[in-house]
């Protein structure tokens, strides 16, 4: 198993396509080669690092199946983007890839989104338990940069979301594990199903004081802060600084490197590569890195990535 820790470790390690195809088949097959069109049959490998399916007799490579495929762009490439999007801080945005790659801006932006539906945390999963803070934030463009005329008016249409916000869910454990959701408003028939999806019931939760989280005690201890109040840890010592804390990252990343510019369409790939590089901070940049190229699994065409949309909801 190859060893790298730095971008530089990176390109000694793959200098080439086959360095590259090699170490993304020991990832995706380590029992052994798998043949995508039978699981069954007996695989031949050829020159050239193909392989050939014996029952079907297809040809294929360590690409079919994978984000990577149909891809013109070299992996050695693809290793550099994911590098790039898993390890820095704040990601990178398609435009600095495109000059880091020497790609056009929208091949940039389409790998970045192949990249980001292999950051859906197969080892993130389970539903959080203990104690969980949850809340709301929203992100986006700022109303006071509007034209004067198309300002929104937050005391006369208190029942309708600013055009230019997008609300996001969170919730996060005590050690740390956190998960996100686009969301389309915070009303309660939209906040309570995602408490009950993601937190293991006989949970504490804690939140504001929002009037939408009203009736999960049912199910969860629940505990509230009251910061209309200016009260920032409640009489049993519960807080939600660790959500608040986590929105500030996520904000950081959305305005310092995409600055601000994310559409609604798009908004939960952005958030699901947020919160994988939140979950595995305590990670190795080899270990993340290894962690994506396992859950490569799944094309994704461009088309897809234009015209689908990948929220849960309908705005």
């Amino acid at each position: 198993m190859k060893q790298f820790k730095s971008l530089l470790d990176l390109l000694r390690a793959f200098p080439d396509e086959r360095a590259c195809e090699e170490y993304l088949v020991e990832l995706r097959w380590p029992d052994g080669v798998k043949s995508p069109f039978d699981p069954e049959s007996k695989v031949y490998r050829l020159k050239g690092g193909k392989f050939k399916c014996r029952n079907t007799g297809k040809r294929f490579s360590c690409k079919v199946g994978t984000i990577f495929q149909d891809s013109n762009v070299p992996l050695t490439k693809w290793f550099i983007a994911l590098f790039q999007l898993s390890n820095n801080k704040k990601g990178t945005s398609s435009h600095q890839l495109a000059k880091d790659l020497d790609v056009k801006q929208e091949t940039a932006w389409h790998m970045l989104h192949r990249l980001r539906d292999s950051f859906e945390q197969p080892l993130f999963i389970s539903k959080l338990d203990g104690i969980i803070a949850v809340d709301e934030c929203y992100v986006g463009g700022k109303n006071k940069n509007r034209h004067r005329d198309k300002k929104f008016d937050y005391s006369k249409e208190l029942d309708k979301e600013c055009p230019d916000k997008i609300a996001v869910w969170g919730a996060i454990s005590a050690d740390g594990k956190v998960r996100t959701v686009a969301i389309p408003d915070v009303k309660k028939h939209t906040l309570q199903p995602l408490v009950y999806e993601y937190v293991r019931k006989d949970s504490t939760v804690v939140s504001d004081e929002w009037k939408s989280y009203k009736g999960i005690s049912e199910s969860y201890w629940h505990e509230t802060v009251d910061h209309g109040k200016k009260e920032y840890m409640n009489d049993n010592g519960f807080t939600t600084n660790k959500i608040e804390n986590y929105w500030s990252v996520l904000k950081r990343t959305i305005n310092g490197t995409y600055n601000n510019h994310i559409s609604r369409k798009h908004i939960q790939r952005y958030c699901n590569e947020i919160s994988f590089r939140f979950n595995t901070k305590d990670m190795s940049t080899q270990e993340r890195f290894d962690m994506v190229l396992r859950n490569c699994e799944g094309r994704l065409s461009y088309q897809q990535v234009v015209y689908e949309n990948k929220t849960r909801f309908n705005y």
